[in-house]
């Protein structure tokens, strides 16, 4: 059996394939730091799995990604691993044709999930990382926002002011400016205070209480 993890963490990597190939002793891991590869590296192994995060680089990418794979109605299980994941994002991923969305917290999950798969059982993921039903999760800065766009969103809701941006992500007032300008827009916010209530109703400040511009 060979699984192909997609993690940009290389720790991570090891620590996943080495209990994978611990637990299943004729499973194979072959592994990559993005999901824009997911195509090309099916083709050219056939992977049974498909083990994926989509927290690193720009999430609504990595989503696209594996939805776009997905839609070519490969013959891959897809299962979907993360830190961070909603009700709605967890439900759409399943509608989709992902097999399991599980938490990075529990890799017992995560084997239990491939195990199912192994075994042909119907396996999807019970518990959300962050339930909260009444939210519209379309519009979660996580998935609008790019990367560099999105640590500009945390460290704004977080109180950063336009001289710590300009310190810590050393770039012009101006070029500051100009990203905040964008990620208002793309947010539908007037000021920075609407970007706080924002990060606070989706759990961005909870989550990410370490954020500094210091």
């Amino acid at each position: 059996m060979l699984v192909l993890l997609i993690d940009n963490h290389p720790a991570v990597v090891k620590g996943v394939s080495s209990f994978l190939k611990e637990s299943i002793p004729d499973c194979q891991v072959m592994s990559c730091d993005s999901t824009e590869e997911i195509f090309s590296l099916y083709t050219s192994n056939k992977p049974d799995i498909i083990i994926t995060e989509i927290d690193f680089g720009r999430g609504g990418d990595a989503l696209s990604n594996i939805q776009g794979f997905i839609k070519e109605k490969t013959s891959a299980a897809v299962i979907v691993y993360t830190s961070y994941c909603s009700s709605y994002l967890m439900s759409d991923l399943i509608r989709k044709g992902v097999m399991a969305v599980i938490s990075k917290e529990s890799l017992s999950e995560l084997l239990s999930a491939v195990l199912d798969i192994i075994s042909s059982s119907k396996c999807v993921s019970s518990q959300p990382v962050v339930a909260h039903n009444n939210i519209n999760y379309e519009r979660d800065p996580f998935i609008i926002l790019n990367e560099r766009e999105f640590s500009f969103f945390l460290s704004i809701a977080n109180g950063c002011t336009i001289a710590e941006l300009k310190s810590h992500y050393k770039l012009s007032k101006r070029t500051v400016n100009y990203i905040k300008s964008d990620i208002r827009r793309k947010l539908n916010t007037q000021d920075d205070i609407e970007l706080t209530k924002i990060a606070i109703k989706y759990g961005h400040v909870q989550l990410n209480t370490d954020v500094s511009c210091s």
